[in-house]
């Protein structure tokens, strides 16, 4: 998600600016240097790993293994014998039952200094602003009039499943094949999904179909031949 404030990490309600997701891996490899045998430090120096946590490193790694890290960081402080390997750490399952408690430790404590201290003026998942309802109103009522135009002019809704049909193949042609392939199988219910969802675009595209939508009169499903090509040929791109 974006923020004036530049990129915001989230994940299971915790957030966390880039650069102090950034920060909590360098100070996770200070702990390390400053408090593990040698034989379990990094292989790399220092100042390499630091370079190596980038944007890229953020996104695969991301606050989920961050948690799990600075969880064993937290259980390790009395004990610093019981610090893992570096490098073994980097390849943890968090599946294996001992270490979600770990990854329990680290999300506490990075739920504790940073949700409710830095993000109190980020929106939490359950507050739904005014055009998020604005929109989820019209989708259902989309949804309803799609309903309604099938089972009272069938010809149009016809019309409108083909154009639908041909904008999801057009789609699967393009350079966004690799990642709709998986969701696009034919017959699959991802698939019926993409196509449903350009069946909405279509209907809140057409003026006709929009002030019926918007309206709640679905008696409004004539039209001339001069509407219909207007429809068929209207840019939703």
């Amino acid at each position: 998600m974006k923020t004036s404030e530049g990129e915001i990490f989230e994940f299971s309600g915790l957030f966390m600016k880039k650069e102090t997701l950034k920060k909590s891996y360098l100070d996770i490899v200070d702990f390390y240097y400053k408090s593990a045998m040698p034989g379990k430090r990094p292989l790399q120096n220092i100042e390499s790993i630091k370079r190596t946590i980038d944007d890229n490193f953020l996104k695969i790694k991301g606050i989920e293994k961050l948690c799990l890290y600075r969880g064993w960081v937290e259980e390790s402080k009395k004990d610093p014998n019981l610090l893992p390997v570096w490098n073994s750490l980097l390849k943890k399952n968090m599946i294996e039952k001992h270490e979600k408690k770990k990854f329990g430790v680290g999300y506490n404590f990075y739920k504790a200094i940073n949700t409710q201290q830095n993000y109190d003026a980020i929106p939490t998942k359950t507050e739904q602003s005014e055009d998020d309802k604005k929109e989820e109103e019209l989708f259902n009522k989309t949804a309803k009039y799609w309903d309604y135009l099938i089972a009272n002019n069938r010809p149009e809704a016809d019309r409108i499943l083909e154009e639908a049909n041909i904008k999801a193949a057009m789609i699967s042609r393009s350079p966004m094949k690799k990642i709709v392939d998986s969701a696009s199988d034919k017959g699959s219910l991802s698939s019926q999904k993409i196509i449903m969802s350009f069946v909405q675009i279509i209907l809140q595209a057409d003026k006709t179909h929009l002030a019926a939508i918007k309206s709640g009169d679905f008696r409004v499903t004539d039209f001339d031949e001069l509407k219909k090509q207007e429809a068929k040929n209207a840019t939703i791109f």
